[in-house]
């Protein structure tokens, strides 16, 4: 494999390399291969907060874009617009889940905006 040329950091920005008593001490073990196998196995991708804050933006805007089509103001029988339906959801302090899909959080959002923004399928 290529991974025995692979460097392990204990912190990457300041460039500290792992220890060989490191290695064994996280992976049970002192072989590069073997310690990357267990890091794609079982390991967790670490994102920055900007990526986090996009993801969630993200699912933000589909939750919203979900209940725009799905559901109608009952005093009209028309759709509420988008600006209205973001700002209740700010308003009742609704954060997506960015480890769930959009379509699984609607009802979350629909429980918080009860008695907030009159909602009709």
């Amino acid at each position: 494999m290529y991974w025995s040329q692979m460097s392990f950091f204990t912190n990457s920005h300041k460039g500290d390399r792992a220890r060989i008593a490191d290695l064994q001490a996280a992976f049970d073990t002192e072989d590069n291969d073997e310690c990357v196998r267990k890091i794609l196995e079982k390991g967790i991708v670490q994102v920055s907060a900007a990526e986090k804050r996009q993801e969630v933006e993200r699912i933000f805007k589909r939750i919203v874009q979900l209940i725009h089509k799905t559901y109608l103001n009952p005093s009209n029988g028309l759709p509420h617009p988008v600006n209205r339906i973001e700002t209740a959801l700010h308003d009742v302090k609704f954060h997506p889940d960015p480890m769930k899909e959009p379509d699984r959080q609607v009802d979350d959002a629909l429980k918080k905006l009860l008695g907030i923004l009159p909602l009709a399928r």
